[in-house]
């Protein structure tokens, strides 16, 4: 049974980036893989990871790392990434 979580990209004034590429990645060796998405014009995108409730994921935004999180199932970030 896998979970969903969302990710919200905004500028440091706080309006939305749309057309943002986020990835998630399992760092493990053996992980879970990876997953990409585009933000919508609200800024927000939505993932859902295929296995477990919960995963430590790498968060990069347009190639850029933004830090490591723990995710669980319905969470939702907003990351302040300014082009």
């Amino acid at each position: 049974m896998g979970f969903s979580f969302a990710v919200r990209i905004v500028k440091s004034n706080g309006t939305p980036r749309p057309s943002v590429r986020v990835a998630v990645m399992d760092p493990r060796p053996i992980g879970l893989g990876s997953q990409s998405e585009y933000t919508h014009s609200d800024g927000w995108t939505h993932f859902e990871w295929p296995d477990g409730s919960s995963a430590g994921l790498d968060i990069c935004v347009d190639g850029a790392d933004q830090g490591y999180y723990v995710v669980h199932d319905g969470d939702t970030f907003s990351l302040t990434v300014d082009p």
